[in-house]
C-alpha cells in the first residue's frame, strides 16, 4: 500500500510539473474564449472572404517593406543615384530617407499585422476599420520618413552616429508607435512655431500691462 501511494503521488507530482510548465511556456493561449475543439469559425462566409483578402494584402506590403529595406541596404539608392548621375550628398540623403521609409512601413505592417489576427480571434473584427488596416502601414511610413529627416537635420538629437542600421531602428520603432512619434513632432512643432496657451498668456500680459 505505502508503495502504490508513493508511486501515486510521484505520478501526480509529475502531472503538477507538467502542467505547471505548460503554463509557463504558454501562458493564456486561448484568449478568445473557445471551448476546446470548437475550431470551425464563427465568421459568415462573406467575412472570411474579406478577412482573406486582408491577410494577403498585408502579407504584400510586409513583403515589399522587407525586400525594400534590403535592396536599399546593398545600395539600389546609390544605383539610381549613380544612373541619373546625382551628387553623392544628395545620394546619401537620398539613401537615409528612403530607409527611414522602409523600415517605417515594415513596422507599421507589424502592428497592423499583430492588431489584425487579434481582432480576428478574438471576433472583434469588423468592416468599419478596413480603410485603417489599409493605410495605416503607409501613414507610419510617412510619420517615420519625417522623423528620420528630423534625425538627419539635427531637430531630433540623435547620441549614435547615423548608419543603415540605426536607421532602420529608429524608422521601424517609429513606424510600430506611429502615435507617440506624432507625439514627439508635436513637441518640435511647439519649439518651433509656439504653442497657443503661451500665445494666450503672452497676450494677456500685455494687456494688463498695457492697462497699469
Amino acid at each position: 500500500m505505502a508503495e502504490d501511494y508513493n508511486c501515486n503521488s510521484a505520478g501526480n507530482k509529475k502531472e503538477n510539473v507538467g502542467s505547471s510548465v505548460q503554463e509557463s511556456v504558454e501562458p493564456d493561449v486561448n484568449t478568445d474564449g473557445r471551448a476546446p475543439y470548437d475550431w470551425e469559425s464563427k465568421y459568415p462566409e462573406r467575412a472570411r472572404s474579406e478577412i482573406k483578402s486582408e491577410a494577403i494584402y498585408i502579407g504584400i506590403v510586409l513583403f515589399i517593406s522587407f525586400a525594400f529595406v534590403i535592396c536599399i541596404w546593398c545600395g539600389l539608392v546609390d544605383f539610381v543615384g549613380n544612373c541619373l548621375k546625382m551628387e553623392l550628398e544628395k545620394i546619401a540623403s537620398l539613401e537615409g530617407i528612403a530607409l527611414y521609409f522602409a523600415s517605417g512601413l515594415l513596422g507599421g505592417t507589424i502592428f497592423g499585422l499583430k492588431y489584425f489576427y487579434r481582432v480576428v480571434a478574438r471576433g472583434f473584427w469588423s468592416q468599419d476599420r478596413k480603410y485603417w488596416r489599409i493605410f495605416s502601414p503607409w501613414i507610419s511610413a510617412c510619420i517615420a520618413l519625417v522623423v528620420g529627416c528630423m534625425v538627419i537635420s539635427g531637430y531630433i538629437n540623435a547620441s549614435h552616429s547615423p548608419s543603415p542600421a540605426a536607421g532602420v531602428c529608429v524608422g521601424f520603432i517609429t513606424g510600430y508607435f506611429a502615435d507617440e512619434a506624432v507625439g514627439k513632432m508635436s513637441e518640435v512643432a511647439t519649439a518651433l512655431f509656439g504653442s497657443n496657451r503661451q500665445v494666450e498668456v503672452n497676450k494677456q500680459v500685455d494687456s494688463n500691462t498695457d492697462k497699469k
